[in-house]
């Protein structure tokens, strides 16, 4: 009936393998002080519960996997070097009001939080992430993604309020052999095939610290929505709305700092600043396929020596039709600069 955990009560509720016991029935667990030094590398949360941190519950190198539907985490501080921080693989679950310290070890596809999910809810946490990657492995600080297998989209997702500080190498950007779609190693907070999504009212910084280049080209991202250019619609993220976030983005050659690929989507009263120290910057990305966007009331600045972009389209990967962009505030600096280069189909800008 005791439903406390402490580092020294912690195998009464759980396995040698960081499993919860069957015969734990408590709706909450709430845990206390420090946890470490269990022989453990996860705990495996697998039935529905709520687990709480009570007072700041600190968790060193043990990563929380989420293997059940109906799962809350609230209040805990937790640091791991590993290549998850929180791996959700069920669904209605909740991170809230934590404090997660990510760093990504080399060699390894790295995550801060991975989910594979729907009616999923990130709210109020503060993300620390340092990312390790050579443009050969993925480094994302936050990443949630449907099954493009199974064209299955993660659905009804919220991102908000949360603070995120990322420092991440800048890295080329890697192609598709056969298709020649971009596959991008470093998107700090990146969206794949999903539908229904809210990431409002978030503060992100990203700052490169290093950079990898062959071709003099290595790029950043703090903002990614994207989709699969090659199924035809089949795999393409959908009503999503990015909005009252303040998104800073520092990079080292090419910066970017929301990229959205969407159908039935808006980027509405953001603060965007992107800055690059050698070549580009952009403020906001809309690329194809894509149809039915409003990109509206956000107030962009752009910095870089040579290029600089505060609203970009371009249909690259496939047609992008019906984007509506009324009063945006665009400030740049660069040798060639344009506050909005778009090209696409029956677009209204006011």
């Amino acid at each position: 009936n005791d439903n406390i955990v402490t580092n020294d009560t912690f195998f009464n509720y759980f396995n040698g393998t960081g499993a919860l016991l069957s015969n734990v029935t408590s709706d909450e667990l709430i845990f206390e002080g420090e946890f470490g030094g269990l022989g453990i590398d996860c705990i495996f949360i697998n039935k529905p519960i709520v687990f709480k941190g009570n007072g700041g519950a600190v968790f060193n190198g043990i990563t929380f996997v989420v293997s059940s539907d109906d799962v809350t985490i609230d209040g805990f501080s937790i640091f791991q070097k590993y290549d998850y921080g929180i791996l959700i693989e069920e669904d209605n679950v909740v991170i809230s009001n934590n404090y997660l310290e990510f760093t990504a070890l080399e060699k390894v596809n790295s995550y801060g939080i991975y989910a594979s999910s729907n009616n999923l809810q990130i709210i109020d946490n503060i993300i620390r992430y340092t990312g390790n990657t050579d443009g050969t492995v993925v480094n994302n600080a936050v990443r949630i993604e449907g099954d493009d297998e199974k064209e299955t989209p993660a659905t009804n997702i919220v991102v908000s309020d949360n603070f995120f500080d990322i420092y991440m190498p800048s890295v080329d950007v890697a192609y598709d052999s056969n298709t020649w779609a971009p596959m991008v190693m470093n998107d700090a907070i990146v969206f794949y095939y999903c539908e229904g999504l809210e990431f409002a009212e978030n503060n992100v910084t990203v700052k490169y610290n290093n950079f990898t280049t062959a071709y003099g080209y290595d790029s950043l991202y703090a903002v990614s929505v994207r989709s699969d250019a090659y199924t035809f619609g089949e795999v393409q993220s959908k009503h999503v709305m990015i909005a009252d976030n303040e998104i800073n983005i520092d990079g080292h050659s090419c910066a970017y700092a929301v990229y959205v690929c969407a159908d039935d989507f808006s980027v509405l009263f953001n603060n965007i600043t992107s800055t690059s120290e050698t070549y580009l910057a952009h403020g906001i990305d809309v690329d194809g396929p894509c149809a039915e966007g409003l990109v509206a009331g956000n107030d962009i600045v752009a910095r870089a020596p040579l290029a600089t972009y505060g609203i970009y389209s371009y249909q690259y990967m496939g047609a992008i039709e019906n984007v509506s962009y009324p009063a945006n505030t665009i400030d740049v600096t660069g040798y060639a600069s344009a506050g909005m280069e778009i090209v696409e189909c029956n677009p209204e800008i006011t």
